[in-house]
């Protein structure tokens, strides 16, 4: 039977140990390993990280966007406002996507469909999920397209994607997940090969819809910045773990894993005008063959021995704030 029962003193979202593996060709890759992490209602949470550390693989699976196989999620739990959804049906599930999580993807381009229209695509999901008439889901998605800034959003509904600029098509996204009015919207890298100016109305658009809507937010992102202008809280991952979890202005402020600090370091704005930029050693592991210590001790510059054997948990190092590493926890850093 699946658990669909609320919880009343439940979060808005809350994760505990999220595995994500994908085999190929008999070889098994754990992409994500033991994630756990909580989200209140309202608030923006930032997943930082390097390429290939598994934020996209994470967030995906909450909502079984994987292709399984080769994808294979398990977790204890992945609870979002009282249903676990890693056991619902796929009918369920999708009475949830798309209407309590709003999904906006890395790139419009590939996440329209070139061969419908802007209006049809939009009006879609509005049907699906409340059955409403067209004409009063198209006058609704009119009404979207115009406060996500779309010019001329009449006219636009009978456009095809490749007839729209890169900053229309994202605003294209953002409206369709916003159409429902969701409780959750996952943002994954939502202004990717946008120029800064059209980026700095993206981030302002969606955190303007945030405060109206009264959603949380996950924002993915490599982009530490736009963490910086927009998220409550922030998560890092490397090598498909968390290693710090902290407020954002107390990680930036000082931050407590060698990888937060390395990645913070190389940031112009962050650093001296006379320095050169310390820049990050080394590339990220590969996941097939992971070291069995601390992943990030090949290019930790305050290694010591215990990191080559130990690979060091997720602890509470202080209220709100998380480490994964061994000199942190022993306070020794």
């Amino acid at each position: 039977m699946n658990d669909t029962t609320p919880r009343l003193d439940s979060k808005l979202l809350q994760v505990k140990n999220l595995n994500v593996t994908f085999v190929s060709a008999g070889v098994a890759v754990q992409a994500v390993s033991q994630l756990s992490f909580e989200l209140d209602a309202g608030e923006t949470l930032g997943i930082v990280g390097e390429s290939g550390s598994g934020k996209t693989a994470a967030m995906m699976s909450l909502v079984k966007l994987l292709p399984m196989p080769p994808a294979r999620i398990e977790a204890d739990e992945v609870r979002f406002e009282g249903a676990d959804l890693l056991r619902l049906s796929q009918q369920e599930l999708r009475r949830i996507r798309g209407r309590r999580i709003g999904i906006v993807f890395q790139e419009p381009m590939t996440a329209l469909n070139p061969y419908l229209t802007v209006g049809y695509q939009l009006t879609e999901g509005i049907i699906a999920h409340t059955r409403c008439k067209r004409t009063e889901a198209r006058a609704r998605a009119v009404e979207m397209l115009e406060q996500v800034g779309v010019s001329e959003p009449i006219r636009r509904m009978s456009s095809y994607p490749h007839e729209l600029s890169g900053g229309m098509r994202q605003r294209v996204m953002i409206a369709m997940a916003l159409l429902l009015n969701p409780s959750l919207l996952i943002a994954d890298e939502p202004t990717t090969a946008l120029d800064v100016t059209v980026e700095a109305q993206i981030l302002d658009l969606i955190m303007k819809l945030r405060d109206r809507l009264g959603m949380a937010v996950i924002w993915i992102t490599h982009n530490l910045g736009v963490v910086a202008e927009t998220c409550t809280r922030t998560a890092v991952m490397y090598a498909g773990k968390i290693v710090e979890v902290a407020p954002t202005a107390a990680l930036f402020e000082s931050p407590r894993h060698p990888y937060t600090e390395a990645l913070i370091g190389a940031l112009p704005a962050f650093h001296p005008r006379k320095e050169p930029l310390r820049g990050l050693n080394g590339a990220p592991p590969d996941l097939s063959c992971l070291p069995s210590g601390c992943p990030f001790e090949p290019r930790c510059s305050y290694a010591m021995p215990d990191c080559r054997r130990t690979s060091p948990e997720l602890k509470e190092i202080a209220a709100g704030r998380c480490s994964a590493c061994l000199r942190v926890q022993r306070g020794e850093w």
